[in-house]
């Protein structure tokens, strides 16, 4: 447990890293995303193109925030349920 905790102090361990594209479905579903954007951009005035990749880091820095949120909330849910499965366990054995 303690190697756990001193990996995520120094920030060794990264999830959303380990779980990126790893399917072939997955890779086809983003190779699709990328042909789409691309056509769309090249659709684009110089002036909508900016306000366009504007709006996207917007996006980006949005959904970040969020998906931190829902992390911090099922890295706590998990730690509350061990707790409520341990205190079970305690109490049947006593």
């Amino acid at each position: 447990m303690k190697e756990i905790i001193k990996e995520l102090w120094y920030g060794n361990l990264n999830p959303s890293e380990e779980l990126f594209l790893k399917t072939a479905k997955e890779k086809g579903e983003y190779k699709k995303f990328q042909e789409c954007t691309e056509k769309f951009e090249a659709m684009l005035s110089k002036e909508l193109l900016e306000l366009f990749e504007k709006r996207e880091d917007l996006a980006a820095g949005v959904r970040s925030m969020i998906e931190s949120k829902i992390f911090i909330n099922g890295f706590c849910l998990g730690a509350k349920t061990v707790i409520e499965v341990y205190q079970n366990n305690k109490s049947d054995n006593a």
